[in-house]
């Protein structure tokens, strides 16, 4: 488990609105995509790009949930591993490409048995990702106790996934 220090959240805009940030990012990708994998795929880059935007987005998490354990899959985890490095903020990183079925490759016990975990993720959908991280940390005696995402794609809101920018909000 990777760790996070409080350094690291010091210089971040995390009581700022981080809402119009997400819209400008995705109104610049929405200039040159109409949507489909194209248009994902630079959201993300811009998501991932952003220093501030993303300690920010866990500065907002760690207030709101008081929590200071991340799990997090793929790039966006590899992302924030880099990021961070001290021992304040723990991060769990799984693999990714959960969405397609990805078995998580390590058995690992109840080695978290009564921690409380929040899952973060660059976009969600159908809830593919969040569903094999929920059941792999049951697994392992954690609990997600909350959900959060830069960018919510999905219809409904089925698994109370927080976050700073619902597409459906903004296009009906």
């Amino acid at each position: 488990m990777q760790s996070i220090s409080k350094n690291n959240m010091r210089g971040c805009d995390c009581v700022v609105n981080l809402e119009p940030r997400m819209i400008q990012k995705v109104q610049k990708c929405l200039e040159t995509h109409v949507g489909g994998e194209a248009y994902f795929n630079e959201l993300d880059a811009a998501i991932k790009s952003d220093e501030n935007l993303l300690k920010s987005f866990i500065n907002r998490i760690v207030i709101e949930t008081k929590c200071r354990n991340f799990v997090m899959s793929g790039e966006i985890g590899v992302v924030y591993s880099k990021l961070y490095s001290h021992d304040d903020i723990h991060l769990l990183l799984l693999p990714g490409d959960l969405r397609h079925d990805k078995e998580i490759p390590y058995n690992i016990g109840r080695i978290y048995e009564g921690m409380e975990f929040v899952f973060v993720d660059d976009s969600y959908y159908s809830g593919k990702t969040l569903n094999a991280v929920k059941k792999y940390m049951e697994s392992t005696g954690a609990k997600i106790i909350a959900n959060y995402v830069f960018y919510d794609g999905s219809r409904e809101n089925k698994d109370n996934v927080r976050s700073i920018y619902r597409y459906y909000d903004h296009h009906k």
